[in-house]
């Protein structure tokens, strides 16, 4: 992701490119330190849009901003000064489901996660779309949204009959 995708002052994120990154190497085959970064299209159309995010998100993207110390073309880099990486990521992510004691999932459960929890705040089924970019609410309601016990049981307890 580049700083130019944040729209600081409107909380917005836009998507609209997919990014892969790589180990550069030099030309005996060996990395070079240096992470490679290529770019192409999303892989749907709907998977280009301009998203809302919580303003925490912001603030840490703002922080991360103010203690670089060169540019890299303008993507969002980690302490080593390399453009972040789906593979950092992942081991980050895994990192934190290690500490915290939870069973590893892949980073698209996360996906999951955001639709339900946004579903179960907003009750509004396309506010939950609009988070995950699916092209029709029902991709969302039958993949995504998935109530928990602890919510289904407490408003069970709310029914009148």
């Amino acid at each position: 992701m580049k700083y130019s995708d944040v729209n600081f002052e409107t909380n917005q994120i836009t998507i609209s490119k997919a990014r892969k990154t790589s180990k550069e190497r030099n030309l005996e085959g060996f990395p070079t330190g240096k992470i490679k970064v290529y770019e192409g299209k999303t892989k749907t159309k709907s998977s280009s849009a301009t998203i809302y995010v919580p303003p925490q998100a912001i603030d840490v993207l703002l922080k991360m901003k103010a203690k670089e110390d060169k540019d890299y073309n303008g993507y969002i880099v980690n302490d080593n000064g390399n453009p972040l990486s789906d593979t950092a990521l992942r081991k980050r992510f895994y990192c934190l489901l290690d500490r915290a004691g939870i069973e590893r999932k892949g980073a698209h459960a996360l996906r999951h996660t955001c639709a339900t929890k946004v579903y179960q705040q907003s009750q509004d089924i396309t506010i939950a779309q609009t988070f995950v970019r699916h092209s029709q609410a029902s991709t969302t309601s039958d993949m995504y949204v998935n109530p928990q016990e602890e919510y289904v049981k407490n408003k069970t307890k709310e029914i009148k009959f």
